[in-house]
């Protein structure tokens, strides 16, 4: 299976954006094991900046840009609050402008915590296709910022490094998907009606699901 990015890629990711991490606690339970039948390991990433592991990608996105660009006017993306939070952090610690576009329904509380990090909001529709009709243009001042996306942008992906095992909520076919090893959501893109309102997008991106 091939990935668009390797070791290398990690581990410069690791020395561009480490600084601005948390090295996040690996915990174990003898309880879980037993249950599971093999021993289990837990990054504890709720531990991290930002409150989830997309500090790391996001870190590591927006300092590559500071480098090939220290003009730049700045990072937008889109989200339903962890990346958002995430992209505004990093984006403070680079001394970047940035704005998050986000659903109309995203939770009081991310809404806030994106908008503590010194990002402008921008309300959308909540579905996918309405998020992902706002681009860079619409901003008066961000004509040629850079679009930070979650799952498509390679300099995020790198720097997660994350094996996942998925808890799905019901019509997400991931485990169907990764199985047949075939995309089999169904067009347009939608999102699922559920709590975890992070992973209600039903698809996943491209670059995500590598098959081959």
């Amino acid at each position: 299976m091939s990935t668009p990015f390797g070791l290398r890629e990690v581990r410069e990711a690791y020395r561009r954006a480490g600084r601005w991490l948390h090295r996040t606690p690996v915990l174990t339970s003898r309880c879980l094991d037993q249950l599971a039948g093999r021993q289990l390991f837990f990054k504890a990433e709720n531990l991290q900046k930002t409150g989830s592991f997309k500090a790391r990608g996001a870190c590591n996105a927006v300092f590559i840009e500071k480098e090939i660009n220290p003009a730049s006017p700045g990072v937008v993306t889109h989200s339903t609050g962890n990346h958002g939070q995430a992209v505004a952090y990093a984006a403070k610690c680079a001394g970047l402008p940035c704005s998050v576009v986000v659903p109309r329904d995203t939770p009081k509380v991310k809404c806030s915590a994106i908008e503590e990090y010194g990002a402008e909001l921008v309300f959308c529709e909540p579905s996918p296709r309405s998020r992902g009709d706002f681009a860079p243009t619409d901003f008066y001042n961000f004509s040629r910022s850079l679009t930070i996306t979650q799952y498509c942008d390679v300099s995020v992906l790198s720097c997660s490094g994350l094996l996942v095992f998925p808890v799905e909520p019901a019509g997400k076919f991931l485990e169907k998907s990764l199985r047949s090893q075939e995309r089999l959501w169904p067009n347009p893109p939608q999102f699922l009606d559920t709590i975890a309102d992070a992973i209600r997008t039903q698809q996943t991106f491209e670059k995500v699901f590598l098959h081959e």
